[in-house]
């Protein structure tokens, strides 16, 4: 069984205490130095190296793979600086003090690995994880409820851990579909945007207990509309992708200022259409809109055909031929199905399985992405 050592970079006194107080919970005694150069002789024998993000300088953070579990920290971290230490070979970022639990989670996940030599995964970089952004510029397309199941099939049947936050800010939504009394959203964070972490998020989040889904509100205020920054919105939303495997975002109709700072965030777009006149003409419109902003230069776009019916005119195929779109997967039309959850806020997928048809559909159109 591998002996566990730790090493720890830092002229903060404050933080070195704090870091050695939860070392030695586990028996490990570190040993410290002031400044990290990834060429020094040793640093390979140490099982833990936690690096102040202070002490690192360019040209010193080039290979961190010398030690076998190398943890940055730092006061707070943006997104590009946190993607530079992971691509450098460091398996994870903390922010302390506040993150002193993370560093207790990071090695009661990790202890036992080391003893029986096993490789530790590194903290994902954000290549996998995505954010799917449910839009629609017709009002009334259902984009709250699919984008709830969407979600929610996700987290149950795929094996993935997710959030899901709503960007309708005037008048909300998803507080209904959840039974949730709304207490607190992300217009909170604001006083901690410069430092936003995901301990400041996930302290104002609900849990589906249904499905152990993340819903991060939004106010449901139309006079707090103003108040919410481009800046929040980014920030969270690139938070919560660094340490969630998927983000679904419910973005408000139309084009905005919040749906357009989430469209450019995302890494996929499922646009709702309906079988009708109006809604195609509005899609041709938003298409033309999303080409122009750029939009599309980094997201893909997903067609879905919700509230199909026997007596519409128009079908999947026709709607193909019109918007020259493929359509990833159509929804049925059930309203008196789906209104009684709707009404109760209760969870469509009951004892892991789906009770409505609309909520099969959604599995399925989830199922034929993971593909």
């Amino acid at each position: 069984m591998r002996e566990i050592n730790a090493l720890i970079v830092s002229t903060n006194q404050d933080l070195v205490t704090q870091l050695s107080a939860i070392l030695n919970e586990y028996g490990i005694k570190p040993d410290f130095k002031e400044e990290w150069q990834a060429s020094s002789r040793g640093l390979d024998s140490y099982t833990y190296a936690f690096v102040d993000a202070q002490q690192l300088k360019q040209s010193t953070i080039q290979d961190f793979s010398l030690s076998r579990y190398v943890i940055v920290f730092d006061r707070q971290a943006s997104v590009d600086s946190v993607r530079i230490w992971l691509k450098s070979g460091a398996h994870d970022v903390v922010l302390l003090p506040e993150e002193g639990s993370r560093v207790n989670e990071l090695l009661q996940n990790s202890i036992s690995m080391v003893q029986n030599n096993e490789a530790i995964p590194q903290m994902s970089d954000q290549q996998d994880n995505k954010i799917f952004s449910f839009f629609s510029s017709k009002g009334g397309s259902g984009k709250s409820l699919i984008s709830t199941l969407f979600a929610q099939s996700l987290q149950l049947y795929n094996n993935k851990r997710g959030i899901l936050i709503d960007l309708n800010t005037q008048y909300g939504g998803l507080e209904v579909l959840f039974g949730l009394e709304p207490a607190r959203s992300y217009l909170d964070l604001e006083p901690v945007i410069k430092e936003l972490s995901i301990n400041h998020i996930q302290n104002i989040v609900h849990k589906d207990e249904g499905t152990g889904l993340d819903i991060l509100l939004g106010p449901a205020k139309p006079d707090m509309t103003d108040r919410i920054s481009q800046e929040l919105i980014v920030n969270t939303l690139r938070v919560c992708k660094n340490h969630y495997d998927f983000v679904v975002v419910d973005l408000p109709s139309g084009f905005n200022r919040i749906s357009y700072t989430g469209l450019s965030e995302s890494d996929e777009i499922f646009y709702l259409i309906t079988p009708d006149s109006l809604s195609i003409r509005m899609f041709k419109h938003a298409l033309k809109l999303l080409e122009q902003y750029q939009v599309l230069n980094k997201a893909q776009l997903r067609l879905v055909m919700n509230r199909k019916d026997k007596k519409s005119e128009l079908t999947e195929k026709d709607i193909q031929k019109i918007v020259n779109q493929k359509v990833l997967g159509t929804i049925q039309s059930n309203y008196y199905a789906v209104q009684p959850y709707v009404n109760m806020g209760r969870t469509m997928f009951e004892k892991g399985k789906p009770k409505t048809k609309v909520a099969s559909d959604v599995k399925r159109i989830v199922e034929r992405l993971l593909r």
